[in-house]
């Protein structure tokens, strides 16, 4: 079934973006804890995971939704920030990384529980 998706609505399909998201910020979170360059690739396979949702989540909508187009662009850059940040040993950037992560995390469950009976 085609729904019409206004610009900024929150996704509905937003149960498996939430836990993309939470898995994603707690390999960030390993990642600074043990500094284990493998916990990249693992960041790597979450983000095509991700973006494989996205796509098919889009698939299923007409129009355009800015809260997705937003995540995707969070995932694609959360791992380029990553590995330069890994590259400098810059655990703060990390850090701050997956604190930005969490927040969009806990809207978006925020705004599913809003929208779900």
């Amino acid at each position: 079934m085609t729904q019409l998706w206004f610009p900024g609505r929150p996704p509905f399909c937003t149960p498996a973006l939430i836990l993309l998201l939470t898995m994603f910020v707690d390999v960030l979170l390993a990642l600074i804890a043990k500094e284990d360059p493998s916990l990249l690739h693992a960041l790597g396979r979450i983000q095509e995971d991700a973006l494989e949702h996205i796509a098919r989540e889009n698939e299923e909508c007409l129009g355009t939704d800015s809260v997705l187009n937003h995540i995707r662009q969070m995932f694609i850059d959360g791992v380029t920030i990553t590995i330069v940040a890994f590259d400098r040993r810059d655990w703060q950037a990390i850090q701050e990384l997956a604190t930005t992560m969490t927040v969009v995390r806990d809207e978006l469950r925020e705004q599913h529980e809003s929208v779900t009976p």
